[in-house]
């Protein structure tokens, strides 16, 4: 009887972890979905940005080049350095200099302020994105459930073009 109950009642323990591990997928997909939210969502507001700001439209643009260019740029150079530091350490640098570059952002008074805040907000992304899908390899070891969370992490970007 005992053998059988143990069988049909779960432990406190398995469920506490997959609460942690449900937890982390939200954390980290939300870390990509400000990556790629952000990456898209400027160029939305350009023109608006460009009028309140007072720049030219080919000032305005590098606020978009600006993100891009260092995002992709430094996107090897960053997952190579989260290998070396840890991907919890990588992704934490990523996010604090991400948030930390978008509220430079949201006070920046001039467009050449916004670009440099913009390519801050590169270097954070670039850090944050390997670091993110590192994340849920370590934490979801078991094949299954790390082939289904890393399909849960890649379907944000579908999802946003849906809604454009």
């Amino acid at each position: 009887m005992e053998l059988l109950a143990a069988r049909c009642v779960p432990s406190t323990r398995s469920s506490g972890r997959s609460q942690r591990q449900a937890l982390a997928l939200a954390a980290i997909s939300a870390g990509f979905l400000m990556i790629t939210l952000d990456a898209t969502i400027v160029n939305v507001a350009l023109r608006a940005i460009g009028a309140d700001l007072g720049g030219a439209p080919a000032t305005a643009q590098w606020v978009v080049d600006g993100y891009t260019v260092a995002f992709a740029s430094l996107l090897l150079l960053a997952g190579s350095l989260a290998d070396r530091s840890g991907a919890r350490t990588g992704f934490l640098v990523g996010l604090t200099v991400f948030v930390l570059a978008s509220a430079a952002c949201a006070v920046a008074g001039s467009v050449a302020f916004l670009v440099a805040a913009r390519v801050a907000q590169g270097v954070g992304a670039a850090w944050l994105m390997p670091s993110s899908l590192a994340l849920i390899t370590h934490t979801f070891a078991e094949p299954p459930a790390a082939s289904v969370d890393c399909a849960g992490w890649t379907r944000w970007p579908r999802v946003l073009r849906r809604c454009r």
